[in-house]
């Protein structure tokens, strides 16, 4: 499995693990959404484009995310698969 859940007094917490930057947001995506419902039970219907931009990978990261609970909140969207791109430059500072 590409993460797992940590124990956190708080929010939640997940250790992911990737060979690749797109893998590791992918799998982060994955992480988030499986918090949310079980994804084996997820059907492929829709598809949904989210754009974010920051000037750090971690910051990226986070911003990434927070888009993807804006998709659940506002549209209850969730994804059990993603495929990620990076633009030129995207989060090397």
């Amino acid at each position: 499995m590409p993460f797992e859940e940590l124990p956190h007094t708080g929010d939640l917490r997940y250790r992911v693990t990737a060979a690749s930057r797109e893998e590791l947001f992918a799998d982060a995506a994955k992480a988030l959404f499986s918090t949310i419902t079980d994804l084996s039970t997820v059907e492929a219907q829709a598809e949904h484009i989210v754009t974010v931009a920051a000037a750090t990978l971690p910051e990226l990261l986070i911003d990434f995310l927070r888009a993807c609970l804006d998709i659940f909140a506002i549209g209850g969207f969730v994804a059990r698969a993603c495929t990620v791109e990076f633009g030129p430059g995207a989060g090397e500072n």
